[in-house]
C-alpha cells in the first residue's frame, strides 16, 4: 500500500482468516474512494500532503482474496447495509 502508516502482514492473513472462519466470522471489505477526496486536519483545513491512492482497489481485492472475504465498492453497497450485503453476496 502507498500509505506508510498502514501496514498489512499479508503472510499472516490466511491463518487469521481461517481462525475467524471457524468461528463463523467473515470479512467484507468496502472500498470508499473518490479522486476528489480529501483528509481534513485540525481547523478544517485539507491536508496538503494527502493524495488519494488510485491503486487501493488492488489492495482491497488482495486482502479479500487472502482472507476468503468479499470486496465491494461503496457504490455496490449503497447507503443501506442490508441491501448492500445482498448485492455483494451472502455474508
Amino acid at each position: 500500500m502507498n500509505n506508510p502508516e498502514f501496514k498489512v502482514d499479508y503472510d499472516s492473513l490466511p491463518g487469521i482468516a481461517g481462525k475467524l472462519e471457524r468461528q463463523g466470522v467473515g470479512l467484507v471489505v468496502v472500498r470508499f474512494w473518490d479522486a476528489g477526496e480529501r483528509v481534513y486536519g485540525p481547523g478544517g483545513r485539507a491536508e496538503p500532503g494527502y493524495v488519494p491512492d488510485r491503486s487501493s482497489d488492488e489492495d482491497v481485492d488482495r486482502l479479500a482474496a487472502l482472507t476468503t472475504g468479499l470486496a465491494a465498492t461503496a457504490s455496490a453497497v449503497g447507503t443501506d447495509p442490508a441491501a448492500g450485503s445482498s448485492s455483494i453476496g451472502d455474508t
